[in-house]
């Protein structure tokens, strides 16, 4: 069984199982991932795969942190992983998922009222 653990904005989650992927009939040990800021470097999130006998491939996305500000892209807010493929929102810890959207519930509302 593998387990996969997440750690954002310097806080982690409980470990959560995860289930191998299966792809040309093989089954393929799920990516790690981490985002990092383009502006600071900081490594802001991380879903670290655990418990395969080979190692897992990571994969690196540039995402603002926070701290950073604004980005032009509209599809990264910053400091939020819910830009990410759905099979990584459904690995998601149930108090992480909370957060991010309470993360986009800010912005939502932060963005209505600058544009009345």
């Amino acid at each position: 069984m593998l387990t996969t653990i997440w750690t954002v904005r310097n806080r982690s989650y409980a470990p959560r199982p995860i289930d191998y992927d299966f792809r040309d009939r093989q089954l393929i040990v799920p990516h790690s991932y981490a985002w990092y800021c383009g502006i600071c470097g900081e490594v802001w999130a991380r879903r670290v795969v655990l418990g395969s006998k080979s190692d897992p491939e990571w994969i690196f996305w540039q995402t603002p942190c926070i701290a950073c500000g604004r980005t032009r892209n509209c599809f990264q807010l910053p400091g939020s992983l819910l830009h990410a493929h759905h099979d990584l929102i459904e690995s998601m810890p149930d108090d992480l998922l909370a957060e991010e959207v309470l993360i986009q519930s800010e912005e939502l509302y932060e963005s209505t009222l600058s544009h009345p």
